[in-house]
């Protein structure tokens, strides 16, 4: 995997952190703490780690090869 993609996928792990997470915030104003809810609150958080990691994959990707040069 390139460090494009890499940046590309923790982008767009980004992006479904926060369509998960703007639908649990309107699912928990609706209905509070369902199962529904719980599920959506674990794939957010999923995905906001995801992003952490690739961030930081990426990060020392760009640390590396600044380094080489």
């Amino acid at each position: 995997m390139t460090d494009k993609a890499i940046l590309y996928s923790a982008i767009m792990s980004f992006i479904m952190f926060l369509l998960m997470f703007y639908f649990l915030v309107q699912s928990l104003a609706i209905s509070g703490w369902t199962f529904y809810t719980i599920l959506l609150a674990a794939f957010a958080t999923r995905n906001f780690v995801s992003t952490i990691q690739m961030g930081k994959l990426y990060y020392d990707i760009q640390r590396l090869k600044n380094n080489k040069h």
